[in-house]
């Protein structure tokens, strides 16, 4: 897949999933991994990919980024 030109890798993509399963891990231990190696949960989870890398590329766009350092001294 591409969003703004730029590819998301298989790598990506399986890293988003991995995420996916470990935040759902954290909120129910018991969760079966398997749930999340269906089509349907590998569509949604490339779909939030796509999803957030848009946003990323619209806040760009928009100038509505910072730095590490800001947020460092905002946060502090």
């Amino acid at each position: 897949a591409k969003v703004c030109g730029q590819r998301i890798t298989q790598a990506e993509w399986e890293a988003a999933q991995r995420e996916q399963l470990e935040r759902a891990r954290a909120q129910m231990p018991s969760l079966d991994a398997s749930f999340f190696q269906t089509p349907e949960m590998r569509r949604l989870s490339l779909e939030a990919l796509l999803r957030d890398r848009v946003l990323l590329q619209a806040a760009e766009k928009l100038h509505l980024v910072t730095t590490d350092e800001r947020l460092d001294r905002l946060f502090k």
